[in-house]
C-alpha cells in the first residue's frame, strides 16, 4: 500500500504456526523420544548408564534418534544420503487497511486473509546442485471480493554436471509481485517466497493486485568447462534468457506469462569463449575473453495495442597478457575491441 494509506497490519502466522507445531508434537512425542523444543523435556535424550566404562557406545536406536534430531534442527546440514532436503511451509497473515483500492478517494476499508503455502527444495549430488523456493499467495478479502487474487513467488537456481570436469548447464528461474510502477526496477522481494513487503504480506507490494504486475525471468546455459594440464583453463558456452511483466488483472496470476496489459518482454541471447594461460608460460599470462550479445524486447501497451520490437547487439573481444616481476608489481597490457 503506498505510504499515505493508514493502514494497520499484524500478523498471526507465528501463534498459528506455534499452535500446529505444538499439537503435533504433543501427538508424535512419544514416537520421536526427543521433543527437543520443550526445555523441560531435555532429560529424554539418550545417554549412557552412570559407570559405563570408557568407549561404550550408544544403543543403534539411540544413534537413530540422535541423528533425526541434528536433521530436524538444521534440515540443510549434510549427512542426507539421498541428497534431497525438501521444507514445507504454511503462512498464515491477517491484514486491515482502510483503503484498500490504495486510491485518494473513496477509501474503502477492509480486512484481508494471506493464505501462503510453501515448499523449499535442496538438491547436492554429485550430477545436481538445485535450490528452489516456490510460493504462492491466496489474498482474500473479506468485503472487496473483486481484489481476491493468487499471485506466484519463486526462486530457483541450479547446476547440473552433464560430463564431470567438461560440461555444465546452468539453469535459473525468478518470479514475484511489485509494484507496476516499478516495473522491473527495485526487484527487492521479487522471488523471494518468505520476504516481508508492506504490510508484511510476502512478496506482495500492496491490498490491490490491479496496482500490481507479476515478473518473471528464466535462464538456461550450457557450457564446458576444461583444464589442459598446466596450459591454461578455456571455457566455451551459449545463454538464453527470457525475462517479462505484465498487469494482474486476472484470479490467478501466471509466474511465466508471455502476453498481458501493460506488458513488456526481453529476450537475450549471449555467446562465451574464454582462455587463461596456465603455469606452463611462468610469469607470462595471457587471457583471452569474447563476448557476443544479442537482445530482443517488446512492449504491449494495452488489448492490441503492440509496439515495435527493438533489437540490440554488443560484441566485446579482450586479450590480455600480463608479466609478474615479484610479488607485489605485475605489467599489464590489454586490447579491447
Amino acid at each position: 500500500m503506498a505510504k499515505r494509506d493508514e493502514g494497520v497490519a499484524s500478523r498471526t502466522a507465528a501463534g498459528f504456526l506455534g499452535g500446529l507445531l505444538g499439537v503435533l508434537l504433543s501427538q508424535t512425542g512419544a514416537a520421536l523420544a526427543f521433543p527437543f523444543v520443550d526445555p523441560t523435556n531435555q532429560d529424554t535424550l539418550p545417554t549412557l548408564p552412570t559407570g559405563a566404562p570408557a568407549g561404550t557406545e550408544l544403543p543403534a536406536e539411540d544413534v537413530t534418534g540422535l541423528r533425526n534430531q541434528l536433521r530436524l534442527t538444521n534440515p540443510a546440514a549434510p549427512g542426507n544420503p539421498s541428497g534431497w532436503t525438501i521444507i514445507p511451509r504454511l503462512t498464515i497473515q491477517e491484514i486491515f487497511t482502510d483503503n484498500a483500492f490504495q486510491t485518494t478517494s473513496p477509501r474503502r476499508f477492509d480486512a484481508i486473509t494471506v493464505i501462503s503455502p510453501g515448499i523449499a527444495a535442496l538438491a547436492d549430488t554429485s550430477h545436481l546442485q538445485l535450490h528452489v523456493d516456490y510460493q504462492p499467495n491466496l489474498t482474500v478479502h473479506a468485503i472487496n471480493g473483486s481484489l481476491n487474487v493468487v499471485s506466484q513467488q519463486l526462486n530457483a537456481t541450479g547446476l547440473i554436471t552433464i560430463v564431470p570436469d567438461l560440461a555444465f548447464v546452468d539453469v535459473r528461474a525468478l518470479s514475484g509481485v511489485q509494484s507496476n510502477y516499478g516495473a522491473l526496477a527495485g526487484a527487492g522481494t521479487l522471488g523471494a517466497g518468505t520476504a516481508p513487503g508492506t504490510f508484511g504480506v510476502s512478496g506482495q507490494s500492496g491490498s490491490n493486485p490491479r496496482t500490481q504486475v507479476q515478473t518473471s525471468s528464466a535462464g538456461i546455459s550450457p557450457y564446458l568447462l576444461s583444464q589442459f594440464k598446466d596450459y591454461g583453463t578455456g571455457k566455451l558456452g551459449v545463454s538464453v534468457d527470457a525475462s517479462h511483466y505484465s498487469a494482474i488483472n486476472g484470479f490467478v496470476a501466471n509466474p511465466f506469462a508471455s502476453g498481458g496489459t501493460n506488458s513488456q518482454s526481453l529476450l537475450t541471447t549471449e555467446q562465451i569463449a574464454q582462455f587463461t594461460s596456465g603455469e606452463f608460460f611462468g610469469r607470462f599470462q595471457d587471457a583471452f575473453s569474447a563476448d557476443f550479445l544479442q537482445s530482443t524486447s517488446q512492449s504491449q501497451a494495452g488489448a492490441g495495442t503492440t509496439a515495435p520490437n527493438f533489437s540490440s547487439q554488443r560484441d566485446t573481444v579482450t586479450n590480455q597478457i600480463s608479466y609478474v616481476i615479484n610479488r607485489t608489481f605485475t605489467v599489464e597490457l590489454e586490447e579491447d575491441s
